[in-house]
């Protein structure tokens, strides 16, 4: 396995090149509103240390990426939440500072709060356990039980492959093979479960047999790699200044040997690359729409996933092209970087 070298990071004033979303962009109407309404929820449940911190979460502008990556769901709140408090369990899980016994106890706390037959469930043990045990209360009853096995598993697998990231599981400057690199990437991205969520926010469900189905699945993948590996992009000087080379053009440079504006730039072909696999993938499953043994009805409800999809990752694109979190600025790193502000997983 190959190392990092942390001087070898990218000169200052790198820039991610020009990437475009499939569709134009979209922004809820109601993004503002629930922008307050998460700070709220939040600071009810006890996640923000100080007031520097919640300031830098507010920064983030969390629920307007929701705003932009769900902007036609009914119920927007509800998904917006599930995304801040995503934000805040990864960088609790990412942070040097947290020792791998806190990472797994935290884990664990999660998942159980997380029952797929809606049994009691054991008292949080923390914070963020709590806030997910609402968020689950808020969620769940309403979803079947086969979405809520999906969504569990999918937020399982999220949660498994961020520890396998922690720099005490392979050490952070440690990088993999291009398709490694790739396969754990759609589990750590998270993407999966968010996808789940604009089930939610419609209030309505995919069919099995559609939801089930390989090519199906191929959709996802496509749009889930589109998205997280624009990320990676817009992430990278931040988190290589951490240490952190867990990174779609990190990976990519190691295995070509080239610069790191070559390697952006192929990562960046690699992101149009998923973006119009995606859209043909869409053209694929409509093409077999005759051969899925589901209503009108329900095939309405998976033509709107594939729009839904479309416009998650323009909407994905827009707001890292735009938030402070990842600009050099004191704003955009309070959140990220002041870690003695940050929750401490024991309850606090």
């Amino acid at each position: 396995m190959t190392t990092f070298d942390a001087a070898t990071a990218p000169p200052e004033g790198f820039r991610v090149p020009a990437l475009r979303g499939p569709v134009p962009v979209r922004m809820h109407p109601e993004a503002d509103r629930v922008q307050e309404s998460l700070l709220q929820w939040a600071s009810f449940h006890g996640l923000f240390q100080s007031s520097r911190q919640r300031d830098g979460y507010a920064h983030s502008e969390f629920a307007r990426f929701a705003g932009y990556t769900y902007p036609r769901v009914a119920a927007l709140e509800t998904v917006a939440w599930w995304h801040g408090h995503n934000w805040l369990v990864d960088d609790f899980l990412d942070r040097p500072r947290t020792e791998d016994a806190q990472a797994e106890a935290l884990v664990a706390d999660l998942l159980a709060q997380l029952p797929v037959d809606l049994t009691e469930r054991p008292k949080p043990k923390g914070a963020l356990a709590a806030a997910a045990a609402d968020l689950w209360r808020r969620t769940a009853p309403g979803r079947s039980p086969a979405w809520r096995s999906r969504y569990r598993a999918h937020y399982r697998d999220w949660l498994a492959l961020s520890l396998r990231a922690r720099p005490h599981r392979q050490g952070r400057s440690a990088l993999v093979s291009v398709p490694t690199y790739i396969r754990r990437r759609r589990l750590h991205s998270g993407a999966e479960m968010t996808f789940d969520l604009l089930e939610v926010g419609h209030d309505r469900e995919l069919p099995e047999a559609v939801v089930d189905s390989d090519l199906y699945r191929t959709v996802r993948f496509a749009a889930n790699d589109a998205i997280s590996w624009t990320n990676d992009l817009y992430s990278l000087p931040k988190d290589l200044a951490e240490g952190d080379a867990d990174h779609l053009t990190a990976v990519v440079r190691q295995a070509r040997g080239s610069t790191w504006g070559e390697a952006a730039r192929k990562a960046a072909r690699m992101v149009h690359e998923a973006t119009a696999d995606f859209m043909t993938a869409c053209d694929d499953l409509r093409a077999m729409r005759g051969l899925y043994e589901v209503t009108d009805a329900q095939w309405d409800v998976v033509d709107d996933s594939l729009k839904d999809l479309a416009l998650w990752i323009s909407g994905s694109l827009y707001w890292h092209q735009h938030t402070p979190r990842y600009r050099n600025s004191p704003e955009a790193t309070a959140f990220a970087m002041r870690e003695e502000d940050q929750l401490d997983y024991a309850g606090h």
